[in-house]
């Protein structure tokens, strides 16, 4: 099975990337966007990284709602200290 450990969808919000963050969004995608074109690509897993953005604990994305839509895991927003 093939696994993409990171995936924004349209929760994620603005781009972290300066100045980006001001013109574009993470992503436009809905989860269902995101879970129809990763299928179609052979994507059996995502790794939302809605999930370190904190949207899920928060109640914004109901998680219940993206595991009936699809499998997922936790992603990850690594960085490193030039940004």
């Amino acid at each position: 099975m093939r696994v993409d450990t990171h995936v924004h969808t349209s929760f994620s919000g603005n781009a972290s990337i300066h100045p980006l963050k001001y013109l574009l969004r993470e992503s436009y995608n809905s989860p269902e966007g995101v879970y129809r074109r990763a299928k179609a690509r052979g994507i059996g897993v995502v790794g939302l990284t809605e999930v370190h953005h904190g949207e899920i604990q928060r109640g914004e994305v109901n998680a219940d709602h993206i595991a009936r839509i699809m499998p997922w895991i936790n992603g990850i927003e690594v960085r490193n200290v030039a940004g």
